[in-house]
């Protein structure tokens, strides 16, 4: 070959080089050409996480990937122009979630804990909770905070009332024998955080019983009101001069937490929320809601009207309910979740925290706290129950219909 087509090809090679490097550069630092705006940009990237998995991923209408189903339930969608997307996620069986995500340059926008919620979930019966003569005491079920058993009272008047536990895999009640002294019409029973226990108070008297020796009551010594029971040997409690303490009963001590005291003092009919000794809060009778600053080491003012109010699985947040509305305080700010004409009847977390299952106008609903895009809220299925949880496995919703506990599946 001679010298000078040796040569034409070696520049244009050069030329080449040139022209496809920046290029080549470009693609891999993630540039690409946008016929919306007519121009090169950055594209940024979506990482979808779905539960269940197996779920397809459409951007602006067009599939895009699917999620895993074995090892992991992502999907990574990569060269997405930055701007609004059209992000719908569905899979067969289940209800379709949708969602106007922007999309950052040269970032990795993520949505995690995407729940698709069955059409149809499976609703099954696990038994009667009362005779066919008797009924159940309103407002008596209480579900063991582990998912693990149930405690409830049945009986027509208070003078003839009755308190029974079953674990919720089997299908025999026994019978909850107070002790002497605790008068059944005015016993308040309850569990403890840990669901080890079941606490009974009668008056100025306090009785635990082991949940899996329930004919050995333990009187406990007494402890002012209100007061939650943290763990097998400690209890919490705000005392007659409204000072939180820490109560260990063997061997017996008292430990002041908090330096400054409640004002005004709560009384026995107050409710102190507490899932161990660090994450705790105070609902007084009116409704008046705060919770403690370990920082402060003191008491704050967080709502009024609130009927219940319940830590997150990781105890990071506090949900809590007012007739119409639900709020979630996450980092020291209250956040209004959604709001409704019609009285919310229960709420309570999902499995990951990452949504809150509640009960309004006899539907059960869940709605996910993340915002962007707005939040989005989901009827799961129609529920004459004002009395829910999450079983022990968290896929599943109990409920109490009637005298009937109703396990409903959420595969």
């Amino acid at each position: 070959m001679r010298l000078p087509i040796r040569r034409a090809l070696f520049w244009a090679s050069v030329a080449v080089f040139a022209v496809l490097a920046p290029l080549v550069v470009g693609y891999a630092l993630g540039y690409r050409f946008d016929f919306t705006r007519g121009g090169v940009v950055r594209t940024g990237a979506l990482l979808v996480e779905t539960e269940p998995g197996g779920a397809a991923v459409l951007i602006d209408g067009i599939l895009a990937k699917h999620t895993g189903s074995i090892l992991s339930t992502t999907a990574l969608v990569r060269d997405l122009a930055p701007r609004a997307h059209r992000v719908r996620i569905e899979k067969a069986g289940y209800r379709s979630w949708e969602k106007d995500l922007e999309i950052q340059p040269a970032i990795v926008t993520e949505i995690r804990n995407v729940r698709l919620w069955p059409i149809a979930p499976v609703t099954e019966a696990l038994g009667e909770l009362a005779p066919t003569d008797e009924q159940v005491v309103s407002g008596s079920v209480q579900f063991s905070p582990d998912g693990t058993h149930l405690a409830w009272a049945t009986g027509r008047t208070p003078a003839e009332r009755s308190w029974f536990v079953r674990r919720l895999v089997d299908d025999a009640p026994v019978p909850l024998k107070l002790p002497e002294g605790a008068h059944t019409r005015e016993a308040r029973v309850r569990w403890s955080s840990d669901s080890r226990f079941i606490v009974v108070e009668a008056g100025a008297s306090w009785w635990r019983f082991d949940r899996d020796r329930l004919n050995t009551p333990v009187l406990l010594p007494s402890i002012p009101a209100p007061r939650t029971l943290v763990g097998a040997d400690t209890a919490l409690a705000v005392d007659s001069s409204g000072i939180l303490s820490s109560y260990q009963f063997t061997p017996s001590s008292t430990q002041a937490i908090s330096r400054a005291p409640v004002i005004p003092v709560p009384t026995s009919e107050d409710e102190l929320i507490a899932p161990d000794g660090e994450h705790i809060a105070l609902r007084t009778r009116e409704g008046t809601l705060r919770i403690f600053d370990p920082d402060e080491r003191a008491f704050v003012g967080v709502s009024g009207g609130v009927v219940e109010a319940i830590f997150s699985p990781d105890k990071t947040r506090l949900l809590w309910r007012t007739n119409r509305e639900i709020w979630v305080r996450i980092a020291r700010t209250n956040e209004l979740i959604t709001r409704f004409s019609d009285p919310i009847e229960d709420a309570f977390w999902e499995a990951r925290g990452a949504h809150v299952i509640f009960s309004v106008g006899g539907t059960l609903k869940a709605i996910e706290l993340d915002r962007r895009g707005g939040r989005i809220t989901t009827d799961l299925l129609p529920v004459a129950s004002t009395q829910l949880a999450l079983d022990q496995n968290k896929t599943s919703v109990l409920a109490v219909r009637g005298g009937t506990l109703v396990r409903i599946r959420f595969p």
